[in-house]
């Protein structure tokens, strides 16, 4: 076979990548009937029946539904598992139809299309959801009707004749009592399929210190327990997603799609499945009997650089009003997006995170000037301007792009630093990661 240019090929590679990011990257309003029909395919594929099919509206349902069924094997079924055989088994495959040399110039144009921070987005899209999982004892503790939309669902649930699989009524009702998530975690004693044995050792996950804060009581006779060290909420071990498992079919997609390579008989049949799922699905949980499969977003919104950000609401929306807020890609709760920004806000906020979005909307060089900061040192590199407010205070660095935008003026930057520096250089080097002797750009953009 002619070896390929590896000019051509990258040129071929790199918008057939942009465009499967950019589908992963959107709601997949698939028909429930085709997704349930892929997912039944790879269930046959790997030797077992068809599932029965419990769909949820969000995140937090798939992380707890399955705690409330019985009468099924609580044994998961690893898609990946699935997709990284096939992708190995791909790989020696093509590499006898297309020599060493052509297999390497593909395979390699495929990994570099994807760059550092693409691959980072799509981490941080799968981490940030699966964090919600993990950080939401503000949004549980406050709403405790979440129990009720979750047990008005899991009705819906209809077995199928001479199924085994039930919900456990009892559970259900306490649910409708309007029960707080955590207490009734704790009070009756139920869990997802894959809680930690760490978590339970720990106190389990009910937090009484926050309930209490926030106005709920409770009087079950339940042992209080301290506040546990732990992350109230552990990220599902059975929930996967398929924007991350698509990626490991990018080599085989492109060889079918832009090298018109004819897989095998076995090839073809397993790609197809695989291909179809993870096309049509967002998040899903397989296990021997039953498959949990989450409904796409209703929306999701980023900025100009494909990051989750939204400077009014959520930037993901689930059904059920589960909210998630991002300032580009900064997982935040939900007051740094929609309160009223003033002076006094910002002072009073102890929250890194959310202290610095807080600024960014009200504005940096605004808040400069409305707090009365103080310029602490200047020097070629910019202005370091302090305030202290009491015990705390806070440090920006002023400065100027030396390339002229093109009306010819030249746009000022305001930057926040730790309050610990102590001149404008040693500021603009720690914007860069490195301390002040070893900044001395030869050429400043």
């Amino acid at each position: 076979m002619q070896a390929f240019d590896r000019r051509l090929v990258l040129q071929q590679v790199q918008p057939f990548m942009a465009k499967l990011l950019a589908d992963e990257c959107a709601i997949k309003n698939y028909p429930k009937h085709r997704v349930e029909e892929a997912i039944t395919a790879f269930y046959t594929l790997i030797g077992a029946g068809p599932p029965e099919f419990v769909w949820l509206t969000n995140p937090w349902q798939m992380h707890f539904a399955p705690g409330f069924f019985s009468g099924y094997k609580q044994k998961p079924i690893r898609v990946f598992d699935s997709q990284i055989h096939f992708a190995e088994e791909f790989r020696t495959w093509a590499k006898k139809q297309l020599g060493d040399q052509n297999f390497n110039s593909v395979h390699n144009a495929i990994q570099e299309a994807i760059p550092v921070r693409e691959l980072l987005f799509l981490s941080q899209m799968i981490a940030a959801e699966d964090n919600v999982i993990r950080n939401e004892s503000e949004a549980f503790s406050r709403n405790p009707w979440y129990g009720k939309i979750l047990a008005k669902r899991l009705k819906e649930f209809v077995p199928r004749p001479n199924s085994k699989v039930r919900v456990e009524q009892g559970i259900l009702e306490k649910i409708e009592s309007n029960i707080s998530w955590y207490a009734l975690e704790h009070y009756t004693g139920n869990r997802s399929p894959w809680a930690s044995d760490e978590m339970v050792r720990h106190g389990g996950l009910l937090d009484y210190d926050t309930l209490e804060e926030l106005g709920i009581h409770h009087d079950w006779g339940v042992p209080r327990r301290p506040r546990p060290d732990l992350e109230p909420m552990v990220a599902p071990r059975g929930v996967e997603w398929s924007h991350y498992l698509r990626m490991h079919l990018a080599f085989a997609m492109f060889c079918r799609e832009h090298l018109n390579m004819e897989f095998d008989a076995d090839l073809e049949r397993v790609f197809k499945i695989l291909n179809e799922f993870t096309k049509t699905t967002g998040s899903f949980a397989c296990f021997l009997d039953i498959c949990f499969v989450c409904e796409p977003p209703i929306a999701m919104l980023r900025d100009e650089n494909n990051r989750f950000h939204s400077t009014n609401g959520p930037a993901i929306a689930y059904q059920d009003q589960y909210e998630i807020y991002f300032w580009h890609n900064t997982r935040v709760p939900s007051k740094a997006i929609v309160c009223e920004v003033n002076l006094e806000v910002i002072e009073k906020e102890r929250n890194v995170e959310v202290l610095r979005v807080l600024l960014e909307r009200y504005g940096i060089e605004r808040y400069i000037q409305d707090a009365g900061a103080v310029c602490f040192h200047e020097d070629k590199t910019g202005v370091l301007y302090r305030i202290e407010k009491g015990q705390d205070a806070y440090a920006f660095v002023a400065v100027t792009n030396s390339t002229p935008e093109i009306d010819g003026t030249y746009k000022r930057y305001f930057l926040q630093v730790p309050p610990t520096v102590a001149t404008a250089r040693e500021a603009v080097a720690w914007t860069f990661n490195l301390n002040e002797s070893e900044y001395n750009p030869a050429v400043e953009t």
